[in-house]
């Protein structure tokens, strides 16, 4: 039995979620023993922090195997790709250092409710202003599945053709055979 899996995916993945893991461990455990001296705001911004800091780890570990090893991987090599990633993830990066910030000093009244709904509001913000930078790339593959489908239908019609044209030929040789056993 051979394992056709790529090199270096079952030490990652067990990595994730041992990290991953013993991350929500902790947060849980912080929250209801460690962080009585925090606002529900700040007990939010140092979850996000964390929860960043997480991110950071998984995808210095994830991003360099899937360039390698990914279905996607010709992608990094399409023009602008690279540096579309770059400007999301500053840009991903100064929102949740953003919300941090005001989470845990300006905003450390607002309960629960209110510091969801500014999290919300704040990554809605920031996907708005990132849709001009990845529109015109979700066209084109847009463009381009919708010419694969065009594709794929003239060869399920040639095929369907070909099915019947054969059908029909063999059930005229039968009929031409019965007609010679006559």
């Amino acid at each position: 039995m051979g394992d056709d899996r790529p090199e270096g995916v079952i030490w990652r993945t067990v990595f994730t979620v041992t990290v991953g893991l013993g991350w929500l461990i902790w947060l849980l455990l912080w929250w209801a023993f460690w962080a009585e001296d925090y606002t529900v705001a700040q007990k939010f911004a140092v979850a996000i922090m964390s929860l960043m800091v997480m991110g950071g780890v998984a995808g210095a570990i994830w991003i360099p195997f899937s360039m390698r090893y990914g279905d996607d991987k010709d992608d990094w090599k399409q023009e602008g790709f690279t540096w579309r990633v770059i400007a999301s993830t500053t840009v991903f990066i100064a929102l949740t250092v953003f919300i941090v910030y005001m989470l845990f000093f300006p905003w450390k009244d607002f309960n629960w409710c209110q510091s969801i709904v500014i999290i919300i509001v704040v990554l809605l913000a920031g996907a708005i202003a990132m849709t001009p930078l990845w529109i015109k790339r979700g066209r084109r593959s847009m463009r381009m599945e919708l010419e694969m489908d065009d594709i794929a239908e003239e060869v399920s019609e040639a095929i369907e053709d070909a099915v019947e044209d054969a059908f029909e030929r063999s059930k005229k040789k039968d009929r031409d055979d019965e007609d010679d056993d006559d």
